[in-house]
């Protein structure tokens, strides 16, 4: 799998995208982070601490898998890919944390907006960690799923408002 994952990453990094994506991989910008601030803030969910423990609870799980699992980034491994985002990153590569909470803050989103195109976003933010070869697809794609479960177990406990 790691060299399917591998070829993957040098193949969409052979188009000229790198302002596009290193957009996309930076989620303090992001329309979808905005409008969930503000939702959480002005609307006035029933129970808005709960959700903002509960998310910062979900993130340092994430941080906790990424030391469990101790993946080097792609970049790290291997020599034909390149790190196209110059940031210096500390943390492990599995799971992504950006898809997590890209998907995790579009569901808030897509709930109170009632729409499902905002899951444009999280596909974009995702691919973008893969272009920038920081993350393997499953990194990415174990960054959605993690998301999902977190969204279910808020459903299902009826955290949010």
């Amino acid at each position: 799998m790691n060299q399917i994952e591998t070829n993957i990453i040098e193949y969409v990094q052979q188009f000229p995208l790198e302002k596009i994506m290193i957009f996309f991989s930076e989620p303090y910008y992001h329309p979808v982070l905005l409008i969930t601030l503000y939702l959480i803030i002005y609307k006035k969910y029933d129970s808005n601490y709960i959700l903002l423990f509960y998310f910062l609870f979900c993130v340092i799980l994430i941080y906790f898998l990424k030391v469990i699992t101790d993946r080097n980034r792609p970049y790290f491994n291997n020599i034909n890919i390149k790190k196209i985002d110059q940031h210096v990153l500390h943390s492990k590569s599995f799971p992504s944390g950006h898809a997590f909470t890209a998907w995790f803050l579009t569901y808030l989103v897509s709930k109170k907006l009632n729409t499902n195109i905002v899951y444009l976003y999280p596909l974009l933010v995702g691919f973008s960690r893969i272009y920038l070869g920081v993350h393997y697809p499953s990194d990415v794609l174990y960054g959605f799923l993690f998301g999902e479960i977190a969204m279910r177990v808020l459903n299902y406990s009826n955290m949010y408002g």
